[in-house]
C-alpha cells in the first residue's frame, strides 16, 4: 500500500515516543505524555485515516468513567497537538534490540520508548464465499458500507452475541432480523440469562408488538425482588470474546449518525439460541430461490435474508510481532501492571495485550473501551516516568503496584438505550457457584438489579437504568463490609437507604 503522511516527518529521526495505533488506547497514551510534557517529541503512526478520541468524561465513582468515543481526521488530530507528528501507515517489523520500528511504506523510526496499541482484528468469518452480502462489522468503514446495503433490505441474519451485536439489533429499524447466537441468552459476554431476559421483555418483544414494557414515570407496579443460591456452575461460566480491515475499531457510539433502516414499515427480531452457522450459500436450486444468500444453522434450519452479518469478537492485532516480545496467540502481547512487554522501552495497552500480573479479587481483564483507555493513560505515565528515571531499570520496575482502577472490574455502557453498570465479579467470575447468594430487583421496562455476595460480603452487581447505586455497590465490593445482618434483600429494597446503615 502507499502510505498517506499527515505531515512531513524526518526520517530516520530519533522520537523520545513512538506510539502505534489511533485507538482509544493510542490516543490516550499521547494524551497522557502531553499532560506531562506538552513539547514531548513523539509520532503516532495509524493504520486508519481518523483515530478514537474519549470526549466529555464524566467521573460517576473511584474507578468508574462514562464518556464518548469521537472521531478526529489525522490533521484535526494533528492541529490540536501540535508537537505530534503523525502518519498514516502499517506497521510492518519491530527491532527491539536497536529500537527501530518499520512501517509497510519502507519508513523507519527510531524510539526511545514505544507503546503498542494497535487493537484488535476482527475474526475471520470460517467460510470461503467472498460476497457483498456477507458483512463482517468491526470497524468504521464496514459499518458505512452495512449502512448502505441495509437500505435495500427486508431481513438480514446476525451472527454473533457480543455488544455490537446486541446494539445493532436495538438500533436497526424496519427490517426483520434473525438474531443466531450460540449462547442461551443474549448478551451473555455481559450479563448472566436473568439480565438478558429483562431485556427481551422489555425491549425486544415490545418492538415485535408482543408485549408492552411501563413507561418509568407512569409505572406504579411493585417492584419484584427475589434472592436465592446457585446450584450449577453454568450460571456462572464467563466468556471473553475478543478479514484484517483497515479502519479504526468501533467506539460504543459506533451507530450515532446511521441511518440503519430497512424496507419494511416495522422491525421483528426472531432469536434462534445455542445455534451456530454451518455454512452460507448463494441462491441457487428451487428451495433457495426466495433470498439472495442462505445460512445453514447448526440446528438443522436453513434461513435465507438478503445479508448475512458477522459481529463475532477479535482477535489481538498483533500478528506483525515477531518472537521478541512475549505473546500467546489468542491472548496477545503480555505485559506486567506498568504494561511493559518483555522488552526493554517497550509497552503495550488496550485489545493488543494480556494483563500478565496478580489480578485484585474483584478485577479481570476484558477488552473493553473502558479499559482500553485506562491501559493507555497507564502506559503513558509509566512511558514518561520511565523516560525520566533512567536509572531505573526494567526489572525493578516491574514491581509496581498495579493502578487504583484494576482494583475492581467497573464499565458502564448503554444497551437497548438503557444505562449498564457492571461492577466486580458481576457473574460470579472465578466464584464457587454453591456459595454465592445472588439477590434481584427487577421492574420491566424500568430497571434490573443484581448482586452477587458470598458469606454476607458484596463480590459484583449488574445494574440496569438509572439505579443510583453504583458508588454505594463499588465502596461495599471494595471495602468488603460483612452484611450478613443487612442481607441482600434489604440492599435492594427501594424503601430502604442503605446510606443509614453506614452513618
Amino acid at each position: 500500500m502507499e502510505a498517506t503522511v499527515s505531515l512531513e516527518t524526518a526520517e530516520g529521526n530519533l522520537y523520545t515516543y513512538v506510539v502505534v495505533g489511533g485507538g482509544i488506547a493510542g490516543v490516550s497514551c499521547v494524551e497522557q505524555i502531553l499532560e506531562y510534557d506538552s513539547n514531548a517529541k513523539i509520532i503516532l503512526v495509524s493504520s486508519s485515516s481518523v483515530v478514537k478520541e474519549a470526549r466529555s468524561v464524566t467521573r460517576l465513582t473511584k474507578t468508574l468513567q462514562d464518556f464518548i468515543v469521537v472521531e478526529s481526521s489525522l490533521k484535526s488530530f494533528k492541529d490540536v497537538h501540535q508537537s505530534v507528528d503523525v502518519i498514516h501507515d502499517h506497521v510492518a517489523s519491530l527491532d527491539v534490540d536497536n529500537h527501530i520500528l518499520k512501517t509497510l511504506s519502507g519508513k523507519e523510526f527510531r524510539y526511545k520508548k514505544l507503546s503498542i496499541c494497535t487493537g484488535g482484528r476482527p475474526k475471520k468469518t470460517p467460510f470461503c464465499l467472498d460476497s457483498p452480502l456477507l458483512l463482517g462489522i468491526r470497524d468504521t468503514e464496514s459499518v458505512h458500507n452495512l449502512a448502505k446495503r441495509i437500505e435495500n433490505a427486508k431481513r438480514v441474519i446476525l451472527i454473533g452475541n457480543g455488544g455490537i451485536a446486541t446494539e445493532f439489533v436495538h438500533e436497526v429499524k424496519g427490517i426483520e432480523v434473525i438474531w443466531v447466537i450460540k449462547d442461551d441468552s443474549i448478551s451473555s459476554h455481559y450479563m448472566d440469562a436473568a439480565a438478558a431476559e429483562f431485556f427481551v421483555k422489555s425491549k425486544i418483544n415490545c418492538e415485535n408488538g408482543e408485549e408492552k414494557a411501563e413507561p418509568p414515570e407512569n409505572s406504579n407496579n411493585p417492584v419484584k425482588r427475589q434472592q436465592y443460591t446457585l446450584s450449577s456452575p453454568k450460571l456462572t461460566e464467563e466468556k471473553v470474546e475478543g478479514c484484517v480491515e483497515p479502519g479504526s475499531a468501533l467506539g460504543p457510539d459506533w451507530h450515532r449518525d446511521l441511518n440503519l433502516k430497512g424496507l419494511l414499515g416495522k422491525k421483528n427480531v426472531e432469536i434462534i439460541y445455542e445455534t451456530e452457522c454451518c455454512n452460507v450459500t448463494l441462491r441457487g436450486s428451487e428451495e433457495q430461490k426466495q433470498w439472495p444468500i442462505y445460512a445453514k444453522l447448526s440446528n438443522s434450519q436453513i434461513v435465507g435474508a438478503d445479508l448475512i452479518i458477522f459481529a463475532t469478537g477479535v482477535l489481538p492485532n498483533c500478528d506483525w510481532v515477531d518472537g521478541s516480545l512475549r505473546q500467546e496467540e489468542g491472548k496477545g502481547i503480555f505485559v506486567n501492571a506498568s504494561m511493559q512487554t518483555s522488552a526493554n522501552d517497550v509497552y503495550a495497552a488496550g485489545d493488543v495485550c494480556c494483563a500478565d500480573w496478580k489480578w485484585a479479587k474483584h478485577w479481570f481483564q476484558m477488552r473493553l473501551w473502558t479499559q482500553a483507555r485506562q491501559m493507555g493513560l497507564i502506559a503513558g505515565r509509566s512511558m514518561y516516568f520511565s523516560h525520566k528515571n533512567t536509572d531505573v531499570n526494567h526489572e525493578e520496575s516491574e514491581e509496581d503496584e498495579p493502578d487504583f482502577c484494576f482494583e475492581i472490574f467497573s464499565h458502564v455502557t448503554k444497551f437497548f438505550g438503557f444505562k449498564v453498570v457492571l461492577l466486580g465479579l458481576y457473574n460470579g467470575q472465578g466464584l464457587d457457584p454453591c456459595k454465592q447468594q445472588l439477590t434481584l430487583r427487577c421492574k420491566k421496562g424500568v430497571e434490573f438489579i443484581k448482586i452477587v455476595m458470598v458469606d454476607g460480603r458484596l463480590q459484583g452487581a449488574i445494574l440496569i437504568g438509572e439505579t443510583g447505586l453504583e458508588e454505594t455497590f463499588e465502596n461495599l465490593i471494595l471495602n468488603q463490609l460483612d452484611l450478613s445482618e443487612i442481607g441482600g434483600a434489604n440492599l435492594l429494597d427501594p424503601d430502604v437507604d442503605i446510606e443509614d446503615y453506614f452513618d
